[in-house]
């Protein structure tokens, strides 16, 4: 909501941009939602929230440990529109072998028509860092915006962070040797895929608000905070690459960045964003549309592992040695 409102405010500083039109938010009274009455449904639903709802901490005395658990240096993976169109059109014929492979053996395979940006360059990651770890990944969860997906919960114009967790089930991944890691990385994108698909029916959407609002009212209630752990085979994605921030341009349409402030001192929770416009010699502005920029944390001395990593995947997966731009910087708290 706040960059509806920013970016319509800067249409008014250009006379050649029309005023953008956006969607009047709504505010409503926080409503009950009734649990699901089935316990096989309850069941499976619990086993969907993510590790981050059981995570609390007192708010009356703060421990410091949660926000510095270990020692980590921040590392910023960048990769171009081309690197991500062709690490998705790879990764879209992987992903059709895979399900003509396994169409007549399982019926959820032909849920999937087909991986998104997002999927890919989510499975991507996740692989990188599982390979660096030198073990699996298992579930991985990301933040969704539920809005208009059950509009008499959450409606389009809901105000507020309007937010669930898709959780993974848990994936067996082929390997994490060179010969298995392009099974393996599918294995993470479907996965991904299935979980998003499912999060956004509007059943879900009911089942899953309904029994993680127990466990935050239970935590308010008990004055008590919510926190991302270290949650050993489990990481959170954060992605805002389909979200435009720099449309917020103040009247100087793509001459302008977004700089993000959050900051997660765990190694398990990542974020994704569209690449900023780049201030070029002579100040000329350019823009790459498509390209993404991820941003986590990783253990220090495990920066050189996963930048390997990287490379090594890259390889795998496109045939190529020049992979996406890796960067690396001191964490200081």
């Amino acid at each position: 909501m706040v960059m509806k409102f920013l970016r319509t405010w800067s249409q008014y500083f250009t006379e050649h941009l029309a005023p953008v039109v956006e969607t009047i938010p709504e505010y409503d009274l926080p409503l009950h939602i009734d649990m699901p009455s089935n316990r096989e449904r309850v069941a499976y639903m619990r086993s969907k929230l993510t590790p981050i709802l059981f995570h609390t901490f007192p708010l009356e005395n703060i421990p410091y440990s949660i926000f510095s658990p270990f020692p980590v240096n921040r590392v910023d993976v960048y990769l171009t529109g081309q690197q991500v169109l062709v690490l998705y059109q790879r990764l879209s014929l992987l992903f059709r072998d895979f399900l003509a492979s396994r169409a007549l053996s399982s019926e959820d395979f032909k849920e999937v028509v087909k991986l998104s940006r997002q999927d890919v360059l989510s499975a991507f990651i996740v692989t990188a860092i599982s390979v660096s770890r030198g073990e699996p990944i298992t579930q991985v969860t990301n933040v969704v915006n539920c809005r208009g997906f059950n509009p008499a919960i959450v409606p389009e114009d809901a105000a507020g962070n309007a937010l669930l967790y898709a959780l993974t089930d848990i994936v067996q991944s082929p390997g994490l040797d060179r010969e298995s890691l392009g099974g393996t990385i599918i294995s993470y994108a479907h996965a991904i895929r299935l979980s998003l698909q499912a999060a956004r029916e509007p059943q879900y959407v009911h089942d899953f608000l309904a029994l993680a609002g127990q466990e935050w009212l239970a935590a308010a209630r008990a004055n008590r905070g919510h926190y991302i752990a270290e949650t050993p085979g489990h990481v959170v994605i954060n992605s805002y690459y389909r979200i435009d921030w720099a449309s917020v341009h103040f009247g100087s349409p793509g001459k302008v960045c977004w700089q993000h402030p959050d900051h997660i001192m765990t190694d398990n929770y990542i974020m994704m964003f569209p690449s900023n416009p780049i201030r070029g010699n002579h100040g000329v502005w350019r823009t790459d549309d498509g390209a993404c920029e991820m941003t986590f944390n990783v253990k220090k001395g495990m920066e050189e592992t996963l930048e390997v990593a990287l490379a090594l995947l890259w390889d795998v997966v496109v045939g190529s040695p020049s992979g996406p731009a890796f960067k690396t910087s001191q964490v200081a708290f």
